[in-house]
């Protein structure tokens, strides 16, 4: 499965997206990252199909998105999005239930999922009645269950506690497992970087950089994105980013650490 997005453009009121061309690559997970207000959303819209650029094009599979009807979409792609929906009288079932109406499953498979999702104990509850957290669970229990070949998800761990965090964050590396192409909104740079095959960097409406993690998270491009200097350090899990302003005059001892200016330059 592939996305090409070729010269796009689209605006929302007073902000524009401009001239965006980008691929999202199959079997991947593909990260959208950048400061609030730097198009993160509307990207993401446009990529469901859920509007129409202005101009450009937007591949799917090498056909325009906006061909194909809604059951062939749903085939292809599902969403997770931020606001989780304030339906009436719908238990967490009946939520989950709502995103497989083209898929013919079941019992059996949805009882797999909210096993996968260790949420079998919020099958009956009332949605509404809910935590922010638990909602989101289901929102992507939905989502997997819709069975899909692609998901889209807009910042799928805000707001959650730090063990349904880092649930969430194994369950998109499931996904991947089971070959499905992820596309994923993340404000946490350290998630975009462990986490994503891909990233693309979003500033003002325009993509500042894509690649492997590897090679968009330099000194100089982070700078461009956040305006803001980082130290990079080595840690148990990986290579980690923090801002340079924030370890600044505390006591924080980062050993290992590079502490580069806007310039490219290692600060000692």
């Amino acid at each position: 499965m592939k996305i090409e997005v070729k010269d796009v453009c689209q605006s929302t009121g007073s902000f524009r997206l401009s001239n965006i061309s980008f691929c999202i690559h199959g079997g991947k997970i593909n990260g959208i990252g950048g400061k609030n207000g730097s198009g993160k959303s509307t990207l993401l819209n446009l990529l469901y199909g859920y509007r129409k650029p202005e101009s450009g094009s937007i591949l799917l599979d090498g056909r325009d998105i906006g061909s194909y009807a809604e059951h062939e979409l749903s085939r292809k792609m599902a969403i997770v999005r931020q606001e989780a929906p304030e339906p009436i009288n719908f238990s967490a079932n009946d939520v989950i239930s709502v995103f497989g109406f083209t898929n013919g499953h079941g019992k059996k498979e949805m009882k797999e999922i909210l096993d996968m999702c260790h949420i079998a104990h919020l099958e009956h509850r009332d949605f509404n009645s809910l935590s922010g957290g638990e909602k989101r669970l289901i929102m992507i229990a939905g989502a997997i269950f819709q069975d899909s070949e692609m998901i889209l998800m807009d910042e799928p761990t805000t707001f959650l506690d730090v063990d349904k965090d880092a649930f969430v964050q194994s369950l998109i590396m499931d996904l991947k497992s089971r070959g499905k192409t992820v596309v994923v909104i993340l404000h946490d740079v350290n998630l975009l970087y462990r986490l994503c095959d891909n990233v693309i960097f979003l500033r003002e409406g325009k993509v500042v950089a894509e690649g492997p993690p590897e090679s968009v998270f330099l000194p100089g491009t982070l700078k461009r994105i956040f305006d803001v200097d980082f130290i990079s350090y080595d840690s148990p899990e990986g290579k980690r980013f923090v801002s340079a302003r924030a370890v600044a005059g505390s006591s924080v001892n980062v050993s290992g650490s590079d502490v580069y200016a806007s310039d490219g330059s290692r600060q000692v």
